[in-house]
């Protein structure tokens, strides 16, 4: 059975059954908020009503307004505070609000609001509670609090292999109920064939022979963008000193408000390219709706996180046929594979960073042949159906289970 059959009978086993109740409350446009969206965007296109909760005044809320608009069955609520993580109260009065209403489904783009969720849904035992995970533990969570919490899960959604073995090993929570949903993609919106990024490389002053190093992503210290400042700078530096000889380059910083000044970490930033005089090498830049044109604009793509498991920028830069370099503190190695489309370096090491970018800055013909297999490799594994598909499968399976109760 093909992907779309399997989606359409999918839909239409769960349409007039389902009725989710999705929860993503954060103030950013990220990875973690444009998959939220995505998904919700995906799910009323199958005509499934959905019920999203966001906070006012977001981007996420902005971007599901429009969406509303097209898709009646949507429903959109806007919360002017975050709920506490710990038993908050008004929440759970919210909560029974939902659930007087028929919703059957509670699933979280946060799985810090569990200690308000599971213990609130304990009395509702035919209710499916799951969860997103996006971010790789460092603490281990097998104390009774946690236990408690997450023996009231349904399914803990994700991003990939990496993460789900950490999930196993620093959490209470059984293997079987961890589901890895890839971060999906709209390949055809991402195509190298349609984009023409001309326009983007003479904003930034690079000609045709200029190498373009760029990253994207929120300006936060967890992003580590002050590595990938850093690197620029030691190849910036072997070629004001003639120890390479290779093309002009210039570094890319795209990034939620990028241009403005008043957060610190920004600031450092801004300080690292005054304290290495490389200003007119390094250009910082506002996140925009063009992101695929900026992809394509860039020759390499770095994602200097210090805590993403899987980002999806990467995978834009990928099917936009951008070889990548990317830390490996997440699941890089699931991304790359054995090297053939892209290259990882040791988080938080700014000359090992420098040393894999030099590879690519010499070597165009190496480039091109990591991005074709880049973009190959995103089309087969990474499609926004794929992605779909595989929710709507756990949703199904989640809700048959509780029902049986």
């Amino acid at each position: 059975m093909s992907t779309a059959d399997s989606i359409a009978g999918l839909s239409d086993s769960l349409r007039g059954t389902l009725k989710p109740l999705i929860i993503c409350l954060s103030r950013y446009w990220g990875g973690l908020e444009q998959t939220a969206f995505n998904d919700l965007s995906d799910f009323v296109s199958c005509d499934l009503p959905v019920r999203m909760v966001c906070l006012q005044d977001t981007p996420l809320q902005e971007e599901a307004s429009s969406l509303q608009a097209r898709y009646p069955k949507l429903e959109l609520v806007a919360l002017t505070d975050r709920p506490r993580d710990v038993l908050d109260f008004q929440f759970r009065g919210f909560l029974r609000e939902q659930i007087a209403d028929e919703v059957n489904l509670v699933h979280s783009h946060h799985t810090s609001l569990l200690s308000s969720l599971s213990p609130w849904l304990l009395s509702y035992p035919r209710i499916a509670l799951l969860a997103s995970r996006y971010l790789m533990a460092s603490n281990d969570k097998h104390d009774l609090f946690h236990r408690l919490i997450y023996g009231r899960l349904d399914s803990l959604l994700v991003t990939g292999e990496a993460l789900k073995q950490n999930v196993v090993e620093t959490h209470p929570i059984k293997e079987r109920r961890v589901r890895v949903v890839n971060p999906g993609l709209d390949c055809s919106r991402f195509d190298p064939a349609l984009v023409n990024a001309a326009s983007r490389r003479q904003s930034w002053k690079a000609d045709e022979r200029t190498v373009v190093i760029g990253t994207v992503g929120r300006i936060h210290p967890e992003k580590g963008q002050e590595i990938f400042l850093k690197a620029a700078a030691g190849l910036l530096k072997d070629s004001f000193t003639g120890r390479a000889d290779g093309p002009p380059l210039k570094f890319v910083l795209v990034g939620e408000e990028a241009r403005k000044t008043g957060t610190p970490y920004l600031q450092q930033l801004q300080e690292i390219v005054r304290q290495f005089r490389i200003e007119d090498h390094v250009v910082f830049e506002d996140y925009d709706d063009h992101i695929a044109e900026t992809m394509q604009g860039f020759d390499v793509f770095v994602m200097p996180a210090r805590r993403e498991s899987l980002g999806l920028v990467a995978l834009e830069a990928m099917a936009m046929e951008c070889p990548v370099v990317l830390s490996d503190a997440g699941s890089a190695r699931e991304v790359v594979g054995n090297q053939e489309h892209g290259l990882i370096f040791r988080s938080d090491d700014a000359f090992d960073l420098q040393r894999k970018l030099r590879i690519l800055v010499a070597d165009a013909e190496l480039r091109t042949e990591m991005g074709r297999l880049a973009r190959q490799h995103v089309v087969k594994n990474y499609d926004r159906s794929l992605r779909l598909q595989r929710t709507l499968e756990i949703y199904d399976r989640c809700l048959r289970v509780r029902q049986a109760f």
